[in-house]
């Protein structure tokens, strides 16, 4: 089984999926276009959940204690939603090496971190990173999508399949037992359209 997080942090995306997707992923970048942090922390404080929904924020900093990464902030806003739960991502840069040691200090943290090739996934796995995700469009293995998940499941990561542009691209990992997938919303919606199923429910209904 393959669940799905929305690679947006446009609060009416989110609202428009959110029976489908069991979390998000958002940059600084994407929480600006989508017309700022206030706007994105208000609309998950007030979603109505009933099941874990999933945050993955990229982030450059870390907080500097257990008592602080409990307040589930981005940036200065704090998620006070019990079901949201926050995970940073963390480039795998040597820039930032320092925040994945940072993080084996703390034990509320879990951290995730975007991975182009078997090195990178390595790395991750030396960093104890719980989630990765598997740059798949961009990437120029072809066959990345296989060698990563057959990696994760001996070093105990989670991967996430990621960037994502075709249905063809959303079958494969959920054929791959990919347990996560990152896709936008204009990839998920294409996705979710049968015209077979279509075609049979107006038979019946219209």
């Amino acid at each position: 089984m393959t669940r799905i997080l929305l690679d947006t942090a446009i609060p009416e995306e989110i609202d428009k999926f959110k029976n489908i997707i069991c979390g998000i992923t958002t940059n600084p970048e994407r929480v600006k276009q989508a017309g700022g942090i206030d706007r994105l922390v208000n609309y998950l404080n007030t979603m109505e959940l009933h099941d874990t929904f999933l945050v993955f924020h990229q982030v450059k900093s870390l907080p500097d204690s257990d008592k602080m990464m409990a307040e589930k902030k981005i940036e200065s806003k704090v998620i006070t939603n019990n079901w949201v739960e926050l995970i940073y991502k963390i480039p795998l840069l040597p820039s930032l090496y320092s925040l994945f040691q940072k993080k084996t200090y703390f034990t509320l943290v879990e951290s995730a971190t975007m991975i182009y090739d078997l090195i990178q996934l390595n790395q991750a796995a030396l960093f104890n990173v719980k989630y990765a995700f598997v740059i798949h469009a961009k990437n120029e293995d072809e066959r990345f999508l296989e060698k990563a998940i057959k990696y994760s499941e001996k070093n105990n990561i989670i991967p996430i399949a990621a960037s994502l542009r075709t249905k063809n691209d959303l079958e494969r990992v959920i054929s791959l037992g990919y347990k996560f997938v990152t896709i936008t919303p204009s990839v998920l919606e294409k996705s979710y359209i049968n015209l077979q199923a279509e075609e049979e429910y107006k038979k019946f209904y219209e």
